[in-house]
């Protein structure tokens, strides 16, 4: 079975039930208010109690949402379930102390500002929690700051590489030892994350116990904030970045690639692609191998989340690549696929023609 990449930001329909839910309950409560209010009877303490109970439910759902289970990472209900319960809460505390001291506080006001101001207090957090969606920007959007950061991440590490491969001018392997060890843990002292390079015991495979906690470390240059399902089940942070392998690819050599190898140039050869699709733990020796997967942008996968093709990302129409120069490009998901062979190879002499301006 075919699962589409991207798959659909998680929970949004429980993102719609959530919203059902709770402006129902927001809108019960503040009636039974203006009723008791209209009818001059006085808020029971136990009920000034369930008001106040919204604000620790509010904290549990915040628990959550920063928990590491896959299904809550960046759920989209979360944020509006917050403001909600926050919003009732306020405005029942509110409600309920105006009826408390009505005698009071009220006697030196006219029955229409008091009416303007119990109005306030209901419509200020329906309207705030009607507008969360309005609010939230929009997944997977180019006009979103999680793309430009993710192309600020992905430059990141190609200068970080560009500075490894300086003085002995070759390229990191896209593994070595016999760990094997990944590129992504070589480049970390270039990253200044000397202390989580010098956490991992490069003398154990990278799922040995020894090195679980550094597979947890959350390294931002290796993410791509546009992704939503950022790290498994386990906890286990994904790398949305990955080195080209296979034959005559940047990541082909066991010792690193030199810069006299590459004689298609460095401008036209494929240095890192984003493959959030591929769902490789940061610390993995796993990259995607051109010449074994699909040549192909976002390619169906065979399980959610996953991608069969070597470029995959959650920007839906285009995908981050760095070249070998160091530079950053944008590249449609409608680039030919023969386009792409020709810069996943470093000495293939092909001809990148004008009309193939990527």
């Amino acid at each position: 079975m075919d699962f589409p990449f991207p798959p659909p930001p998680p929970g949004m329909q429980t993102i719609l039930i959530a919203r059902w839910i709770l402006t129902f309950w927001s809108v019960v409560g503040l009636v039974v208010l203006i009723w008791r209010m209209k009818h001059k009877q006085f808020l029971r303490p136990r009920e000034m109690a369930y008001w106040l109970l919204a604000t620790p439910v509010c904290g549990i759902v915040a628990f959550f949402g920063y928990s590491r289970f896959e299904q809550w990472d960046d759920n989209l209900w979360l944020l509006p379930a917050i403001v909600a319960s926050l919003s009732v809460s306020v405005a029942g505390v509110t409600i309920g102390l105006s009826k408390l001291y009505v005698d009071g506080y009220w006697a030196g006001f006219t029955s229409s500002v008091a009416d303007c101001f119990m109005a306030a207090c209901i419509a200020l957090p329906v309207l705030l929690f009607l507008a969360q969606p309005v609010m939230m920007p929009a997944v997977g959007s180019r006009r979103t700051s999680p793309v430009i950061l993710c192309k600020i991440n992905q430059r990141q590490l190609g200068m970080s590489m560009l500075m490894a491969a300086k003085e002995p001018q070759t390229f990191l392997p896209a593994r070595q030892g016999r760990g094997p060890v990944s590129w992504r843990i070589l480049i970390l002292p270039h990253l200044d994350l000397t202390r989580i390079y010098k956490r991992y015991d490069q003398s154990h495979p990278w799922n040995h116990p020894q090195n679980d906690e550094s597979s947890r470390a959350w390294v931002p240059e290796m993410t791509c904030p546009a992704n939503y399902y950022k790290q498994a089940t386990e906890g286990h942070w994904y790398s949305s970045f990955s080195m080209p392998t296979g034959p005559h690819t940047i990541g082909a050599n066991p010792n690193g690639t030199p810069f006299s190898d590459i004689s298609d140039g460095l401008t036209n050869t494929l240095l890192f692609v984003e493959a959030s699709g591929a769902q490789i733990i940061w610390t993995e020796p796993r990259d995607v191998n051109v010449a074994i997967q699909p040549t192909g942008v976002n390619l169906n996968g065979n399980k959610p989340g996953h991608s069969a093709g070597w470029l995959s990302s959650y920007h839906r129409d285009n995908v981050n690549v760095i070249l070998a120069d160091g530079s950053a490009r944008y590249l449609s998901n409608k680039i030919d696929p023969a386009l792409l062979k020709k810069l996943a190879t470093i000495d293939g002499g092909e001809t990148i023609r004008a009309d193939e301006d990527f």
